[in-house]
């Protein structure tokens, strides 16, 4: 009895040292977890006015525990690319908003680079990423989702204590000054630094 016991033990240890384990900006990614990234999430990869803007957000992952891993994405948006540190990297393919890739098989140790790209400003928009990594253990499931409708924007902005609004766009240009939080919400799309925080409007 004390063997069977004992060989159990060993399995279930065998086991969950082969588990999927996932972690983001330093923390372990609980399975069945979302990930949601904000307009502040994104960054201005190129700008040439009335000519290009380019902008994309990124998100990296590390992958440990288990051998022989297989990661699928799928999205309603074509706009998500998945590259490995190594260099390769896979866009989703389809059409009509069901798009999809697999990542052939890789090794413990793998680090996931999730972008999302997009030739405009920041949009308004709402796209999530289902992902499923697996091995020989149980899938390891989770989504991303870019959320740029319900950015904290500039409502959630505190007045400094003069109860003033003092706005800059990206090129440290001074656009606005002034107590009334409505003529800051009116300002046209773009990106802003509104008393030293960046808002995407």
């Amino acid at each position: 009895m004390k063997k069977i016991i004992t060989s159990i033990a060993a399995a279930l240890c065998l086991l969950s040292a082969n588990a999927i384990t996932v972690t983001h900006d330093g923390k372990t990614v609980e399975n069945g977890a979302t990930i949601t990234v904000g307009a502040d999430g994104f960054e201005v990869i190129e700008k040439v006015p009335g000519v290009l803007y380019s902008v994309k957000a990124e998100e990296i992952f590390n992958v440990t525990g288990a051998t022989n891993l297989s990661l699928t994405a799928t999205s309603a948006t074509q706009d998500i690319t998945i590259c490995a540190l190594s260099g390769e990297c896979y866009t989703l393919m389809g059409e009509d908003g069901n798009y999809s890739l697999t990542m052939p098989s890789f090794n413990d140790g793998m680090t996931v680079d999730l972008e999302y790209n997009r030739t405009t400003e920041v949009p308004k928009e709402i796209h999530s990423v289902d992902i499923t990594i697996t091995s020989s253990d149980a899938p390891f499931k989770m989504t991303v989702v870019f959320d740029t409708v319900n950015n904290a924007g500039v409502g959630n902005i505190a007045s400094d204590t003069a109860g003033s609004y003092t706005v800059y766009n990206l090129n440290g240009v001074k656009v606005l000054e002034t107590t009334d939080k409505a003529a800051v919400n009116n300002l046209p799309a773009g990106v802003y630094v509104v008393n030293g925080t960046k808002v995407i409007k």
